[in-house]
């Protein structure tokens, strides 16, 4: 017999203990799999995040790759963004308030972050924060999968302040 620790049969209870954990991770995978998170359809899968919320757009816009103020955005197409066809908008930079990835006169592809767990019907329930032609300040994140998106769907797009920067609030 080789030196070391006796082998001991396990006792009932460590293979029900076993044997349950082993049935929980196999039905935690396969309902995975379908949904595209694991093996499954990618175009099926689906992203439930939960947001950072931001006290004030000054908060945000310390955590924001870049922050540009622009005239209104015009849409420009979809981009799949956790797992939804997410609404692309053209945004021309009429001034770089934080971060060096822009220029004043550069035309950015901006993804406008959607809502995530409300279904394909309803991205954006208090409307797309980019469809709007007034002057706005837009915090951005580069998202290495999309590319320039909004920082959330609540916290990426404030109407600019009466002097055209960032407002001290949410609301303007």
């Amino acid at each position: 017999m080789p030196r070391g620790r006796a082998h001991r049969d396990p006792s009932p209870r460590a293979l029900v203990a076993t044997g349950a954990a082993l049935v929980v991770t196999s039905v935690a995978v396969a309902g995975c799999a379908g949904s595209g998170v694991l093996g499954g359809d990618a175009g099926d899968a689906h992203a439930c995040v939960s947001w950072v919320d931001f006290a004030t757009p000054a908060d945000a816009a310390a955590d924001a790759d870049l922050v540009v103020v622009a005239d209104g955005a015009t849409p420009s197409g979809t981009r799949r963004t956790f797992g939804a066809e997410a609404t692309v908008h053209t945004v021309v930079v009429r001034e770089v308030l934080h971060g060096t990835a822009a220029v004043v006169g550069e035309a950015l592809e901006v993804v406008s972050t959607p809502v995530t767990c409300s279904g394909e019907a309803d991205l954006y329930p208090g409307g797309d924060p980019l469809a709007t032609d007034g002057t706005v300040v837009v915090l951005l994140h580069d998202d290495p999968a999309v590319g320039w998106r909004t920082m959330t769907p609540s916290a990426g797009v404030v109407t600019a302040s009466p002097d055209g920067g960032l407002p001290d609030g949410w609301d303007g």
